[in-house]
């Protein structure tokens, strides 16, 4: 493979990067992977083509809580929890499951640190082990909700 070096006027990737979060999640990888990955069978695709699932986070300290609920007409509705450390204000997102999918099969380690301010706010996902890893996700706008 060859690389070549490309001239010209480039996005800062750091300005999209969210510096701070009002809420601070840790969470195991595994536990969370199987908390989306089954409520995505019940998520039924958008007008877009999205399999959108809602993620609440609450409580405080050691006792935070993850809740994953999807719910489509013909499918049902499924529900998870996940135990994990929270800081911060209780949140909820709404996010395209299989992208967050690919994402955590992707990562190597044990925890998973994610840092949220609010509800349309890009979400900052870091692997604590590995500082140089930072992902960003977007959540996902659900009209009438």
């Amino acid at each position: 493979y060859a690389v070549r070096l490309l001239a010209g006027q480039f996005p800062d990737l750091q300005r999209v990067i969210p510096q701070s979060a009002t809420t601070t999640v840790t969470v195991s990888r595994q536990a969370l992977t199987s908390a989306i990955r089954q409520c995505t069978l019940f998520s039924g695709d958008d007008k877009k083509g999205f399999k959108l699932v809602s993620v609440a986070i609450s409580g405080e300290g050691d006792l935070g809580l993850i809740e994953v609920k999807a719910s489509e007409a013909q499918s049902g509705e499924g529900a998870a929890e996940v135990s994990a450390t929270v800081d911060g204000e209780p949140l909820t997102v709404s996010l395209n499951g299989p992208y967050v999918l690919d994402l955590l099969s992707a990562l190597e380690g044990d925890t998973l640190q994610i840092g949220l301010s609010g509800p349309l706010s890009p979400l900052r996902l870091t692997d604590p082990e590995v500082e140089a890893y930072v992902h960003i996700i977007m959540p996902m706008s659900v009209l009438g909700s």
